[in-house]
């Protein structure tokens, strides 16, 4: 294996505040250690085509090279696998919208053992994760995500099939005892939070901080250590480590970089998105005096970790159906268009509260295929659905997975009083999907006017507008569709246009342009 790319060793040597007695055994030696493989927010099943990093098959080799060395090992994922991915969006061999099934098949084969909730899960609408939970064969535990009920708030479950004999709750906590060959034994309890970013009518979230207090009264006298599995911004992590000094270690997701903070003595750690990274984190625990020390380890997962076989197959088999679905549509997939020379940051939390690098990239894209009379051009910020950090080798695959739902690119006149009323409106949806992306528009938001040419915009002026027709459907702005009167003109593009008939395309051909 490759020399890992950051090492962390950390010792720390704190009382456990268990109430279980310690057994004396003279073979004995008191001290165990247990190891956690933590990657988080994957959504692509194979390497990404630009950089080779990444694959579910080099997660599940990773595992069996720590298997193989100590038996105490779990993989950990703390969230946001079934949604965004390319393949989700299209349909299996039979027909089927995928919708994540190509990433919890993956995830059974690899071995992953235990999940939470992620925002991303609850993309899906009810029916769908419903299928997505039963097809699970790894652990999932939540603590304070529920689902509404007709008779109440209940938590979620996996239904009876033919891989499981009865109907199973999503519990609260995991109770793992783990004991290594000299005899020597030590209790886990483990609790899943997640961030109440995704609303949605079949959820109820309960605070993450009170539900992680309430979850240590249950565990306190049951077990020798905690550990959180969270799916929270960083700055929430280190919240609960502070708010709940007794953590040894904070496994989490939600952020796509990896990090590792050390809050008074627990350590809080996340992992690079698409299992480019994984941590290895290490815990040796003394039974004797009650203390431990935690180690972790980054590796990269680039191409000294072989593919593993039998999960390499299943993701040939989903990849496959993706590759023939995308030729069919004209992309080559592998191919490099550009290479970075910054990263592109296309998280949700940047594209739909700012206008960003990416987001201008996108709409200057639809403005580069228009005809020279457009005024700018806007694109709303949910059409970007990548969640990720873009870097090095851009292929026709990013540009897929930046837009999945491509979208046809129209010119609409409109009068300038409409316009205003979608750019105060965008302004007003900040955090949303609705937040809009521009190009050729100056915002001040101060003084809530907008320039464009260089000129404060006129609401007795007309404006070309160009946009995606996504964007003119009502989903975001009720009010702006084909029928508000302040669209005089919409000019469809010609059907052997395919530039403006699929944005991706408008997109691919910008970013060979600048080279």
């Amino acid at each position: 294996m490759k020399q890992p790319i950051y090492l962390i060793m950390l010792l720390f040597l704190l009382s456990c505040s268990s109430k279980r007695p310690f057994v004396n055994n003279p073979s004995d030696d008191g001290l165990i250690e247990l190891v956690f493989l933590h990657v988080n927010d994957v959504y692509e099943i194979a390497p990404l085509p630009g950089d080779d990093l990444g694959g579910m098959a080099r997660v599940a080799t990773l595992k069996k090279q720590l298997l193989s060395k100590n038996k105490n090992t779990l993989a950990i994922l703390p969230g946001d696998f079934l949604n965004p991915s390319v393949i989700g969006t299209l349909k299996d061999a039979n027909g089927n919208k995928i919708k994540g099934a190509h990433m919890v098949d993956v995830m059974n084969q690899a071995g992953i053992d235990i999940v939470t909730f992620g925002n991303h899960e609850f993309d899906l609408g009810l029916e769908d994760l419903q299928m997505r939970l039963d097809e699970s064969e790894f652990r999932w535990v939540s603590s304070n995500v529920l689902q509404n009920k007709e008779k109440g708030i209940k938590s979620f479950y996996k239904n009876k099939n033919d891989k499981r004999s009865k109907k199973e709750k999503i519990p609260e906590t995991i109770i793992q005892t783990f004991t290594d060959e000299d005899g020597t034994s030590v209790t886990v309890g483990f609790f899943g939070v997640t961030l109440d970013e995704k609303q949605q009518p079949y959820l109820t979230y309960k605070d993450p901080i009170q539900r992680s207090k309430a979850m240590v009264e249950e565990l306190d006298s049951k077990v020798d250590l905690i550990i959180p599995i969270t799916h929270l911004e960083i700055i929430e992590d280190k919240k609960l480590a502070k708010t709940i000094p007794r953590f040894p270690l904070i496994m989490g997701g939600h952020d796509h970089h990896h990090m590792r903070f050390l809050v008074g003595s627990t350590v809080v750690a996340k992992a690079d998105a698409n299992a480019k990274t994984a941590y290895v984190h290490t815990i040796r625990y003394d039974t004797n005096d009650k203390t431990y020390t935690v180690y972790s380890e980054l590796i990269t997962l680039d191409n000294n970790l072989n593919l593993d076989p039998n999960v390499n197959e299943r993701v040939k088999y989903w990849t496959e159906i993706a590759e023939k679905d995308m030729e069919k549509q004209g992309f080559s997939p592998n191919e490099v268009v550009t290479v970075l020379d910054t990263p592109l940051d296309g998280k949700e939390s940047t594209i739909r509260n700012r206008q960003c690098p990416l987001g201008t990239l996108v709409v200057e894209s639809i403005a580069n295929v228009c005809s020279n009379k457009i005024d700018a051009a806007i694109l709303n910020s949910g059409s970007i659905r990548i969640d990720d950090i873009l870097s090095g080798n851009m292929t026709q695959y990013d540009i897929i997975r930046i837009l999945p739902y491509s979208g046809k690119i129209l010119e609409v006149e409109m009068t300038g009083l409409l316009l205003k009323k979608l750019l105060e409106s965008s302004l007003k949806n900040k955090g949303e999907g609705a937040y809009l992306q521009l190009a050729g528009i100056e915002v001040d938001e101060g003084s809530l006017t907008f320039k464009i040419g260089g000129e404060l915009l006129k609401t007795d002026k007309n404006y070309l507008i160009a946009l995606n027709d996504f964007l003119l459907a009502g989903y975001d702005f009720k009010f702006f569709t084909k029928e508000n009167k302040g669209i005089i003109n919409i000019i469809e593009p010609k059907k052997e246009d395919s530039l403006k008939n699929d944005l991706r395309k408008a997109m691919i051909e910008y970013l060979k342009s600048k080279k």
